[in-house]
């Protein structure tokens, strides 16, 4: 006659599948400080249990010590170039938003204040935008090149 079997830590006995913690698991889980008290090499644990105090947790520790070493990679980074780069993507931001600024207030003036037709071809756009704000030359240019598709 068969014996049953039980998990050590939720005391189940009707679980499909039942798994030992024993030899290289065991002293895996004891080098990560997953062990309990009550627990003794070669306990059986339901499947859960298994996955949820050994399994899950040995995985979730190989992560966190890759994140560790991304962080000691991080730490190496020369500071001051990220401050380059950080400044270099705000300037360009504070350009965009200036540009947006610009155009914006040029086209409500002429279509609400001066009740003019809308604008519908990007050549004319370009024209009367560059006409009454010249700096905004570079924006349009790199615009069209974005935007035109690859030969």
């Amino acid at each position: 006659m068969s014996e049953n079997k039980h998990c050590t830590e939720c005391k189940i006995t009707t679980s499909t599948k039942f798994r030992s913690l024993k030899r290289e698991k065991w002293r895996e889980a004891e080098r990560n400080d997953l062990i309990k008290e009550t627990w003794m090499e070669g306990d059986i644990f339901c499947n859960i249990c298994y996955m949820n105090f050994v399994e899950n947790p040995l995985k979730r520790g190989l992560k966190k010590v890759k994140i560790m070493d991304k962080e000691s990679v991080d730490e190496e980074i020369d500071e001051e170039a990220i401050g380059e780069v950080i400044e270099e993507e705000v300037s360009m931001k504070i350009d965009f938003t200036g540009v947006i600024k610009v155009m914006a207030k040029i086209l409500y003036e002429r279509e609400h204040l001066k009740k003019e037709s809308p604008i519908y071809t990007f050549d004319e756009m370009r024209r009367l935008l560059q006409g009454i704000e010249p700096s905004l030359e570079d924006f349009f240019d790199q615009l069209y090149l974005v935007a035109r598709p690859s030969k």
